[in-house]
């Protein structure tokens, strides 16, 4: 059982990263023409253009180098059959790592430089607890990834472990593949 195919998934996150830099160039840009609109229109215009192209330059820029090296890294080491690309969500910072889905261990990968979060393990047992779902949708969701969801899966060794939560987008139904397999990895027992 092969979780993604990953050219496909590059494209799509690919289309992510654009639409998320065109999200908040118009958002910037919209906000800044309202602004200055009421002193004139034309300089407003003008102005709220320029700050569309910089800011959506700026993100595309920013979120192009950062994938480029998460793809780069990605493609150096090894995707197993069983592995994905996450954003791992730890105190408020997201970051771009490889989570391998193993019969006996769950692995963490970083796949950006400097990345504050280290590479982990985790052994599965029977106080492992895994689960998986979707994240809430908000009213701007649409505009910001299109028809793409986000999904989680969350780790936590019971009864008092750190709880890791790491998301993931929803592309070719990639959420009930991840739940088929934490089914068959899962020694929870609750």
């Amino acid at each position: 059982m092969k979780l993604i195919n990953i050219e496909d998934y590059i494209l799509k996150r690919k289309l992510i990263d654009r639409r998320q830099a065109l999200f908040f160039g118009v958002i910037i840009g919209v906000v800044i023409f309202l602004f200055l609109v009421t002193v004139d229109f034309l300089a407003g215009f003008i102005v709220g253009l320029l700050s569309f192209g910089f800011v959506y330059g700026l993100v595309f820029l920013l979120t192009s180098l950062q994938g480029n090296t998460a793809l780069k890294k990605l493609k150096e080491m090894s995707f197993g059959e069983y592995s994905l690309e996450v954003n791992f969500i730890n105190n408020g910072i997201n970051e771009r790592g490889l989570l391998s889905l193993n019969e006996d261990r769950i692995i963490y990968q970083p796949l950006i430089r400097m990345a504050s979060q280290k590479a982990f393990e985790m052994e599965i047992n029977p106080n492992l607890f895994l689960a998986y779902g979707d994240v809430k949708k908000r009213k701007l969701h649409k505009y910001r990834f299109g028809d793409i969801t986000q999904s989680h899966v969350t780790v936590r060794a019971m009864p008092h472990g750190m709880t890791y939560q790491f998301v993931f987008y929803n592309i070719d139904d990639l959420e009930s593949r991840v739940g088929e397999r934490l089914e068959q990895i899962s020694k929870f027992q609750g």
